[in-house]
């Protein structure tokens, strides 16, 4: 993990890749859908059959961060045939769209649907330093603001503080028939992301969404930005 961030650091790179920052969560226990990352169209032949369909299609590269302004990420793919055009197509047009990138390949995940989508965050305040974000996603952070903070560090009764500080908490409890989050392990995917931010000089988190499912928690998009030497 630590050659990660000096990798990026020595590279002049802050912002770190999906497939980077993922690797960090993992070793840090957060549970991350499963993924494949292929650097070439025979990696992608040979090692497709390892993920249940659908699945997302999203590109990797340390120059873009805004992969979906770029049509760098694809959704719903079902077949290998489907996900092989969709491989040719995002590397073809991105490399003709951004000639300044380097596409080191392409990340396919197992696509994670009809899920309750939470948004966690962390950044960097000049004046009381490392903060911790939680809230619901979509609609509720994007119009209605609803969102909570704290400082970090922060220990277990602050991380179910948060939880229960946001407005929209009553649908954390289960609606309309769909169940209500696993709060212990939402509890602990917040301690967790709390002591990445302690143990590396991390300037920015953003996991967008963390969705729940099943009574499970799944991380499913993530970027981090470092702080700069």
């Amino acid at each position: 993990m630590h050659e990660i961030i000096e990798s990026a650091l020595n590279a002049n790179r802050s912002v770190l890749t999906i497939t980077e920052s993922k690797k960090i969560f993992d070793s840090y226990g957060l549970p991350i859908n499963k993924s494949i990352f292929v650097e070439n169209e025979d990696d992608l032949v040979q090692n497709i059959g390892e993920l249940r369909p659908p699945v997302v299609m999203k590109i990797v590269s340390p120059q873009i961060t805004h992969k979906t302004d770029v049509g760098g990420v694809v959704l719903d793919l079902q077949t290998p045939l489907e996900i092989k055009k969709a491989y040719i197509i995002m590397t073809n047009v991105i490399s003709k769209l951004r000639p300044d990138a380097s596409i080191q390949g392409v990340i396919i995940e197992e696509q994670v649907k009809n899920g309750l989508e939470l948004i966690l965050g962390t950044f960097n305040d000049p004046v009381f330093g490392s903060i911790l974000m939680f809230g619901l996603g979509g609609i509720f952070v994007e119009v209605l603001k609803d969102v909570a903070f704290r400082l970090i560090p922060i220990d277990e009764q602050e991380a179910y503080d948060i939880i229960d500080d946001i407005k929209s908490s009553f649908l954390l409890k289960g609606y309309r028939g769909k169940n209500s989050i696993n709060r212990e392990q939402l509890v602990s995917i917040i301690l967790s992301l709390s002591k990445i931010v302690e143990d590396n000089p991390i300037k920015e988190i953003d996991i967008n969404p963390l969705i729940s499912i099943d009574n499970k928690l799944v991380v499913v998009d993530a970027r981090i930005i470092l702080k700069e030497n």
